[in-house]
This record gives C-alpha cells, sequence and structure tokens, in this order.
C-alpha cells in the first residue's frame, strides 16, 4: 500500500472526464462487492482505475479511512482469483479524509480473473450517459 501527498489538481483532472472503460468513481466503500465487480471488468479488459471518495456529481469528498476500512478492503481483494494484482493508494484530500485509488494492472497471462467465483467484463451502459455498467461474462 502506497500513502503519497496526491496533487489535487491532478486528481481534480482525471475525475473531471467522468467514468469510462478504464475509470470508475465511488462516493464510499460502502459497496465494495461492486467495487470489486468492477475491478474484474478492469482485469479481464485494459486495467483500470476505481477512485472511492468522489461523488457522483463529480466532487472530490474524500473519506474517513479506518484500519477496518482497510481490512475490509484487503478482505475484497482475496475474493479475486487468480489473486489479482490491485494496488490501493490514498490520497490526502482534508486533515481526516483520503481519495483511495484502486489500480488494477492487467496481466494478460492472467485472465480471466473471477470475482467472488464470477468473471466480469466492463460494457458500455444502456442509459446512454457514458456510465458503464459490470456484466457477468457467460
Amino acid at each position: 500500500m502506497e500513502q503519497i501527498e496526491g496533487d489535487l489538481g491532478c486528481l481534480e483532472e482525471v475525475i473531471q472526464k467522468g467514468e469510462s472503460e478504464t475509470l470508475e468513481l465511488k462516493k464510499s466503500t460502502a459497496s465494495l462487492s461492486h467495487t470489486g465487480e468492477t475491478l474484474c471488468g478492469f482485469l479481464n479488459g485494459k486495467g483500470g482505475k476505481v477512485y472511492i471518495g468522489i461523488s457522483e456529481e463529480r466532487i472530490i469528498v474524500g473519506q474517513h479511512i479506518t484500519d477496518n476500512t482497510l481490512r475490509e478492503i484487503a478482505e475484497m481483494l482475496k475474493k479475486f482469483e487468480p489473486p489479482a494484482a490491485i494496488e490501493l493508494t490514498r490520497i490526502e484530500v482534508q486533515a481526516d479524509r483520503e481519495v483511495i485509488v484502486l489500480s488494477a494492472t492487467l496481466r494478460q497471462s492472467d485472465v480471466p480473473y473471477v470475482f467472488n467465483g464470477r468473471p466480469f467484463d466492463i460494457l458500455p451502459s444502456l442509459k446512454g450517459r457514458g456510465f458503464l455498467q459490470r456484466s457477468a461474462k457467460n
């Protein structure tokens, strides 16, 4: 795990581009199962990053990170087969709030990856808003 000071300007630039087939924004770690599905899709595609602590409106809200938060993330990461190369980076955005960046590095030799026993792909959204949805592979 890496902790960096982080350049808020660079962070804002990245999130203003919005979600794509290699980038997803999450407000909090409340739904780590969906985060795992997304990371699995990234691993089975081009790789990608999930930024946790960014609202739907693309506002940096950060999250208070506790030991329990990090344990929950570690438990989620154990659900990948084969074990995935997911890097966790913490960017301080306020005195007690951080953005977590989970980076899924593609290793073509390990594809397909499964999360919780199921493989996932990233597909364009049917909503037409540029967001992505996860889909279990057949």
